[in-house]
């Protein structure tokens, strides 16, 4: 490993939020640990298990910072990505652990330097491609699923890497779709949007085992109002002028089929105009 970080063409920082996740710093963040990067940053998004102080006394060579009150996913990767000093950040759930060979992998796709995200390989993920459908921009996976290096709309903000460069430059993930969900393929977007590239990597493996947070501590319909608040703001953010008016023939006949949409709608209405 020590031969791995001093034969790497960049600097490397891991950065991890973190909320009630004791048992995932307890079984993965040794693992996480082994990685041959510069620094890791974790970030107590104001965990009830107080998981900072945990940090503090098992891990004093992690950089932690606990937030003051619970803000969320977006808030608190851009607190810990505004703290690494290093040229690419890969970020991490606590759910998620990498091979330890992923720096080499991201060495060479980071040589391009019109490549601002690397997608690491899941199991369950491949890339995907980005689609306008019934009104609604949304992305979809590619099927079937490639075996070499392809372009893809979306890296995941817990098992993807950053160029922190670029990140600055579009000031990280926009905190209006906090607490969680459609941040990171909100900056993916923006970058493509500027010309820079989102690729997947078959052969750069992390082991994820989702929502092993949010989908145990986060009501059940609490979170599928907010998936669906957040994709209509993420529709609204990008529709071309042409998209609008079918947009809006859709939503309105989504209100028809559906009247409890309308609250939807409000609260993503309200969210937009009080950010």
């Amino acid at each position: 490993l020590f031969l791995i970080f001093n034969m790497t063409k960049f600097t490397y920082s891991v950065v991890i939020p973190t909320w009630n996740g004791l048992d995932h710093l307890k079984t993965n963040l040794p693992q996480i640990l082994k990685l041959p990067v510069n620094e890791f940053i974790i970030i107590d998004d104001h965990s009830p298990q107080n998981d900072y102080q945990y940090i503090k006394n098992y891990f004093p060579d992690v950089i932690v910072r606990r937030n003051e009150k619970n803000f969320g996913f977006g808030t608190t990767v851009n607190r810990g990505v505004a703290l690494a000093t290093s040229d690419i950040v890969i970020l991490l759930n606590l759910d998620a652990i990498p091979s330890l060979d992923i720096l080499h992998f991201l060495d060479t796709d980071f040589s391009d330097p019109s490549i601002f995200a690397v997608s690491l390989s899941e199991p369950q993920f491949g890339p995907t491609v980005a689609s306008f459908s019934q009104g609604y921009i949304t992305h979809n996976p590619m099927i079937p699923r490639p075996k070499v290096i392809t372009q893809t709309m979306w890296v995941s903000g817990g098992s993807g890497a950053f160029r922190k460069k670029y990140w600055d430059q579009l000031q990280g993930l926009d905190s209006i779709y906090d607490p969680f969900y459609w941040e990171d393929i909100d900056i993916c977007m923006r970058a493509s949007k500027l010309g820079w590239i989102n690729l997947w990597n078959p052969n750069a493996h992390v082991q994820h085992e989702h929502e092993k947070t949010i989908g145990v501590y986060v009501d059940k319909t609490y979170k599928i109002k907010i998936q669906e608040r957040n994709h209509l703001l993420f529709t609204w953010k990008f529709l071309t002028f042409q998209q609008w008016p079918i947009h809006i023939f859709f939503l309105f006949l989504r209100l028809i089929k559906h009247p409890r949409y309308s609250k939807i709608i409000f609260f993503a209405l309200k969210r937009k105009i009080n950010h």
